[in-house]
């Protein structure tokens, strides 16, 4: 069903008149997180423009059940595996929305034999025993991309670690409303953010960079337009925009 005709079922299921506009008027969707939490409701195939929900149960046969904590655990795995180093704090901003950080601590401790401490240039963290091995033989590498909005890379990235961006461009970067720039990655850290308008044929890709390009950040980052100019299939010009201190 799409999030109207399932507001539409649950005022004529229950009788609750007032129920198919609460659901309805929420652009976050909030009265269905709950739903989704317990496992009756997750996205189904789009229909148009229009999201679908669908049962998971409809989809699959036998529906495991899991004890929470145990789930929360395996969570953390993957989250350290994808995202480690990190600490317990960046856990709980990225699961829960930056609540729950007493029970991300006490999860983090009671995990402690598959954890080890970290230090990643003067920052203190912890990464899963597992993969430091794996991480400690990777070398540096020279990269430049363009990162689109809300990439995951910088969902999952720590709002407090200076080596990955500048504090003061923080609000730039993660904006009101839970919003998250397109940002410019080069070796790994933040440092810049961009934006694109299409018209017709030609889409302007505005780069705005925290520091002063060299010639290798330039062309780096042309490539990158370049290969957006075969996704957005249109002529891509490009253009560097200064950040003034009104902008910050």
């Amino acid at each position: 069903m799409t999030r109207e005709q399932l507001a539409i079922a649950l005022e004529k299921r229950t009788g609750i008149a007032h129920l198919r506009d609460l659901i309805l008027s929420s652009s976050w969707g909030t009265p269905l997180k709950q739903s989704a939490i317990r496992g009756d409701l997750c996205f189904g195939p789009k229909q148009g423009q229009n999201v679908m929900f669908v049962n998971p149960r409809a989809w699959i046969d036998e529906w495991p059940s899991i004890e929470p904590e145990q789930a929360v655990r395996e969570i953390i795995r993957r989250y350290l595996r994808a995202y480690g180093p990190a600490t317990a704090e960046d856990f709980a901003r990225w699961c829960w929305d930056g609540g729950g950080k007493n029970e991300a601590r006490q999860l983090f401790q009671s995990m402690k034999d598959e954890l080890e401490e970290v230090d990643v240039e003067g920052w203190r963290s912890v990464a899963l025993r597992a993969t430091l091995e794996p991480m400690q033989r990777l070398e540096p590498a020279e990269t430049i991309h363009l990162l689109p909005l809300f990439d995951a890379y910088t969902i999952g990235t720590s709002r407090d670690r200076e080596q990955l961006f500048d504090g003061i461009y923080k609000r730039l970067i993660f904006r009101p409303q839970g919003w998250i720039s397109a940002v410019i990655l080069i070796n790994g850290s933040i440092q810049g953010v961009w934006q694109y308008t299409t018209r017709r044929s030609q889409t302007v890709v505005k780069v705005h960079l925290f520091c002063s390009p060299t010639a290798l950040i330039q062309k780096g980052i042309e490539s990158e337009v370049e290969r957006l100019s075969d996704f957005f299939k249109t002529n891509v010009l490009l253009e560097y925009e200064h950040l003034s201190s009104s902008g910050l």
